[in-house]
């Protein structure tokens, strides 16, 4: 059974998802340097082939970690940094201070801007801290 960031993965590569289903990676990127080895045993490896034949199927950009990524995944690494709330109870840490709410199934936000208001029990399904700006220096 695909857990939901499997689930996205797949979405991101439609139905050419079974042809690169080898090469795609946890956090569904298609590393160059290897993955040609893999796609192309018979022919020299070649990086701009494999690039070329998955951006002529999907709308990828080509990162600074080496690996080819469909623009839909872009921040799948750290979920755009959104922390699951998992469990009956609330298991945001106190001392986090504010925080932005929010429902990955009703699509549901809120701002909280305290961690010692209550939050309803199931009601969010990730957080994700608010940072302090610095201030300006001039």
């Amino acid at each position: 059974m695909e857990n939901k960031k499997q689930e996205v993965i797949r979405k991101a590569y439609g139905p050419h998802y079974i042809e690169f289903r080898h090469l795609i990676n946890e956090n569904g990127g298609i590393i160059i340097n290897w993955s040609v080895a893999f796609y192309n045993m018979d022919k020299s490896p070649n990086n701009d082939l494999v690039v070329d034949l998955v951006h002529n199927k999907i709308e990828c950009d080509v990162n600074e970690n080496g690996y080819i990524l469909p623009k839909s995944l872009k921040g799948i690494e750290n979920n755009n940094g959104w922390i699951p709330i998992i469990g009956l109870e609330k298991e945001i840490p106190l001392g986090t201070g504010a925080i932005h709410l929010f429902n990955f199934d009703t699509k549901e936000e809120y701002i909280s801007i305290s961690d010692k208001e209550f939050i309803e029990i199931g009601r969010f399904t990730h957080y994700q801290p608010i940072v302090k700006p610095l201030p300006p220096i001039h």
